[in-house]
């Protein structure tokens, strides 16, 4: 069984909800055909929401919280006036799916640069490891060879 087994790419927020009033109600406009007769609380994974094609933001559904929900709250939350566009990720039920959810979206969290996250991946993701300077010697920063000094 693939650990991925839905998934939608730079859905328009403006076309995920209806607006009543200037307001975001929660009739959503999703096709319950993505779903395969799953209640909408029950669609666990990843989101990553966006600015363009610019990522902000990455967010798990767990638990009694689908994605539909989590989405709802970044309508009216804090992040509301940052993202326009989102990717998900389902996962479909499977032994250990919220350990799983966890680890992706940390492993996530500590690969994309910039993102809005408070989240701190460390307890998910094991020893930090750095790379190594001529003595061998692990160092605390990472290098870029694109940005080395010419002598």
């Amino acid at each position: 069984m693939p650990l991925i087994t839905n998934y939608g790419r730079f859905w328009e927020r403006s076309k995920l909800s209806e607006l009543a009033d200037g307001k975001i109600n929660r009739n959503w406009k999703w096709d319950d055909v993505f779903w395969k007769g799953k209640r909408r609380g029950q669609i666990h994974g990843i989101y990553v929401l966006y600015r363009g094609m610019t990522p902000v933001y990455v967010g798990k559904a767990t638990g009694r919280w689908g994605i539909f929900k989590r989405l709802q709250h970044h309508h009216r939350d804090w992040l509301a006036p940052i993202w326009d566009n989102v990717c998900w990720y389902m996962f479909d039920n499977h032994k250990d799916i919220d350990k799983t959810i966890n680890v992706v979206e940390s492993l996530l969290i500590a690969s994309i640069p910039g993102l809005l996250n408070s989240a701190q991946p460390g307890a998910q993701l094991g020893k930090e490891c750095f790379p190594e300077n001529e003595d061998g010697k692990e160092t605390n920063y990472g290098q870029n060879m694109l940005w080395t000094k010419i002598t």
